[in-house]
């Protein structure tokens, strides 16, 4: 399964890099929900929603039958 992550600017800040890093290191999520959420959870307690919002959407792609 993939997975398309659409972010706001205001997600990355100046470590354009902890997403992937993140994303890397945690299991692979259950649905698209899921992983929507441990992105917003993680970047919260990163304190990345103290300067911009923060916005998250992911979508999960299916080959289609």
């Amino acid at each position: 399964d993939d997975y398309l992550i659409l972010i706001s600017d205001g997600m990355l800040g100046k470590d354009k890099r902890w997403l992937m890093e993140y994303l890397n290191r945690v299991p692979p999520p259950k649905d698209c929900v899921s992983l929507a959420d441990s992105i917003l959870r993680e970047a919260k307690k990163a304190g990345r929603n103290r300067i911009d919002d923060i916005t998250v959407l992911a979508v999960q792609i299916h080959r289609a039958a």
